[in-house]
């Protein structure tokens, strides 16, 4: 509510009777309902921003919080500058089923703005169909993330075989995230590749 709804609302409140009729046209009086109606319309924008402060997609004053109980910021997600960085990633976390599966790492992968597919090694094993992607029984426990990398516009150094990239950006943001989410006994194994 306003200050002005406030100051109506208390002037309603004032007792009926000739000494309160007086007060409602006093100046000095009006001028200390009116600050009484200051107060309470700030006290009701503060409320309001209380409710703010609990939904982590609007929150701000209270963002540290919200980070320190979330773990945030940590190695995967670095030092976050700006406000709208830092509330992207608690809702990131807040937002985070979790899995294990090739499709959770896609996922994963798209939140952070990347499109990968997993490629998962069986051990050997008899009756294997041909054709099944198979590293050996030191392979059994890898899985590969190939990266697709937007084209870098085709900077080439001399020297190198004409078509190799000048370089390739390898993103520790997302090696860290699919490392933190993997089973402890699975290790995933990053190719990037140019679009």
């Amino acid at each position: 509510m306003t200050a002005a709804a406030y100051l109506q609302q208390l002037n309603a409140l004032l007792p009926s009777g000739w000494l309160w009729n007086t007060l409602r046209a006093d100046p000095v009086a009006q001028g200390l309902l009116g600050a009484v109606a200051d107060e309470l319309a700030a006290i009701d924008q503060r409320a309001g921003n209380v409710l703010d402060e609990a939904d982590p997609r609007t929150v701000y004053e209270m963002l540290p919080e919200w980070e320190e109980w979330l773990g945030l910021p940590d190695a995967c997600s670095g030092q976050l500058e700006s406000i709208v960085a830092r509330r992207a990633a608690v809702l990131y976390r807040l937002r985070a089923a979790g899995g294990q599966g090739p499709a959770y790492f896609v996922q994963l992968a798209a939140a952070l703005g990347y499109t990968v597919t997993i490629t998962e090694y069986a051990p050997r094993r008899c009756g294997a169909e041909m054709g099944t992607d198979f590293g050996g029984i030191d392979w059994q426990t890898v899985f590969d993330v190939v990266v697709q990398l937007a084209d870098t516009g085709g900077a080439r150094l001399c020297g190198n075989p004409c078509g190799e990239a000048f370089g390739t950006v390898i993103d520790s943001a997302l090696e860290c995230a699919i490392r933190r989410a993997a089973r402890a006994d699975r290790h995933p194994r990053f190719i990037y590749q140019e679009a």
